[in-house]
């Protein structure tokens, strides 16, 4: 039977290291949690970037479905402003829940700032 691990780049590679007389470098796979850059560590409390893309995506969502539904009243009741009355109740809901995010975000990290600034005055 044929051993296709082998032929993998990988094993070639730590084959070739082993050869060197150096001991062999862990295996690691690329998809687990690797060690943050030497020196960095990750601010946990930061808003990430997903976080805010995901406010634009709810606006953009809320404005898509407003336009659907009022698409969709505008063919089944033959109306001619039913896409135009979604679109705009689709963007102030989605404002409404893009504003209501960002100040929770805001608040959130000003809360970070305070305890991070009473905890270096209580070192002191």
């Amino acid at each position: 039977m044929l051993d296709y691990r082998a032929f993998s780049a990988a094993n070639q590679f730590r084959g070739a290291w082993e050869q060197q007389g150096e001991p062999a470098r862990p295996r690691v796979s690329p998809r687990r949690n690797l060690p943050p850059v030497a020196g960095k560590k990750p601010d946990r409390n930061a808003p990430s970037k997903f976080r805010l893309a995901g406010m634009g995506l709810e606006l953009a969502g809320a404005v898509i479905g407003g336009c659907a539904i009022g698409w969709y009243i505008d063919r089944k009741f033959e109306t001619r402003y039913g896409l135009m009355t979604g679109a705009l109740i689709g963007i102030v809901g989605g404002m409404y829940n893009l504003l209501k995010q960002a100040l929770k975000t805001i608040k959130d990290e000003q809360k970070r700032i305070d305890e991070s600034k009473d905890a270096v005055d209580g070192d002191h």
